[in-house]
């Protein structure tokens, strides 16, 4: 079970890494497209957390994962 916690708190630091970088880069040159991306690290991540609170899963998440919240 550790194998798929530690699966799933990877893959949703590096989606937060990549967000981050891609809302800079749209702070830096907002493009439709800069924008574009943005949106959705946000509607993925949103997504993504929001299950992860109703599985009641989201409190056992690192807490840098645990407490981010998305934004465009």
């Amino acid at each position: 079970m550790e194998t798929y916690k530690n699966y799933i708190e990877d893959c949703l630091e590096g989606l937060i890494d990549r967000a981050t970088d891609a809302n800079h880069e749209c702070e830096n040159n907002p493009t439709d497209f800069n924008k574009g991306i943005s949106i959705a690290y946000y509607n993925v991540l949103n997504f993504l957390l929001g299950q992860a609170e109703v599985f009641e899963i989201k409190n056992k998440l690192k807490k840098n994962i645990s407490e981010y919240v998305p934004y465009y």
